[in-house]
């Protein structure tokens, strides 16, 4: 005897996030609390400090909050769900995925709370705000005659980002490379990049200078940054599961480098390569970082996210997929609950 499952039956994640309605924002926010529920409701609490790890940006406008963790906890979910939103609309936009829908969406709010760093307001999380801004306007000067608004914009955003988290200094690296994908980048261009990060920088210090924190602007920008990564640091039992699980994501998005590809349109095909700059360069910043500080990779999330979905998408049985989701939600809470 054959017996078939009903489509409401085997769909909880789909249900919910495979279409591109507008009301898919409810779900979307209510996944949010879901997966920050934790620091939301105080069971957990940071387990890395933030002083010294952003600029002097971010200490002006944020370090206050590190005193008070349940508003650090809904600042950062506040800010996931408006990032989700950027990162959603910025797949949609460019047609990255086959259909249009809210997964990664989604998957980028799942992959922002699997560390309990992730659940509290930190430098990379402000930081990775300005990332999925900065990649649209990379994405859109493909064929566009006059770009120079565009590229000016990208290096802009993404320099305010590097402002607020200095170790986010490879995502320039990115942006350039990005652009470099994307069109022929002609000398005056070129020039119009380097103008903008000079502009953000010269306006966040005019900024800094007025409150009598010029020198240490530059001290916390331009020469604590540079520093190794301890590999003989001490790291505790936890940020071994920790690492060990974002290790595991990094090998499912890299496995799948061939695949995203596949039977796409060139240009959707550049656009995925500029994810892949940020995502490689974005991790690689983790290396100025002189004690593990796993908050930082942070900044690769909205990549993440984006290529999660689309491996979401290529799973042909929908049990197996929505059983993935369910598992990784499972390790979710695991690691947030583990140290109690």
């Amino acid at each position: 005897m054959h017996f078939t499952t009903s489509p409401a039956s085997n769909r909880i994640v789909i249900a919910f996030f495979r279409n591109n309605q507008i009301v898919t924002t409810i779900p979307l926010a209510l996944y949010v609390l879901l997966t920050h529920g934790a620091a939301l409701l105080g069971f957990v609490v940071p387990t890395a400090p933030q002083i010294n790890q952003g600029g002097v940006l971010y200490d002006l406008m944020f370090q206050w909050a590190t005193d008070h963790t349940l508003i650090s906890a809904g600042l950062a979910a506040l800010l996931i769900f408006i990032q989700a939103l950027l990162v959603n609309n910025l797949a949609d936009e460019f047609r990255i995925l086959n259909d249009r829908n809210w997964l990664p969406g989604m998957f980028f709010v799942l992959v922002t709370a699997i560390l309990p760093d992730f659940l509290f307001l930190s430098p990379p999380l402000v930081a990775t705000f300005f990332v999925p801004i900065s990649i649209r306007r990379i994405l859109k000067v493909y064929k566009t005659p006059n770009a120079i608004a565009l590229i000016f914009d990208a290096a802009l955003w993404i320099t305010v980002g590097v402002l607020f988290y200095p170790h986010a200094l490879f995502l320039l690296i990115a942006a350039l490379a990005g652009l470099n994908v994307m069109r022929s980048f002609a000398v005056r261009e070129q020039l119009v990049f380097v103008s903008a990060i000079l502009v953000a920088t010269v306006l966040v210090w005019l900024g800094c200078f007025w409150y009598d924190v010029g020198g240490l602007f530059f001290k916390r920008n331009f020469v604590e940054i540079w520093g190794f990564y301890n590999f003989g640091a001490a790291i505790p039992i936890v940020q071994y599961y920790e690492l060990g699980f974002l290790l595991f994501l990094f090998l499912v998005v890299l496995l799948g480098f061939s695949s995203y590809y596949s039977r796409k349109l060139i240009q959707t095909q550049k656009s995925i390569s500029v994810l892949y700059w940020f995502f490689v360069m974005g991790s690689l910043g983790y290396l100025l970082s002189k004690e593990p500080y796993l908050a930082h990779f942070m900044i690769v999330m909205p990549s993440m996210g984006i290529f999660l979905a689309m491996g979401f998408m290529a799973v042909k049985s929908r049990v197996m997929a929505e059983i993935f989701h369910l598992i990784l939600l499972g390790a979710l809470f695991f690691l947030q609950f583990f140290p109690f």
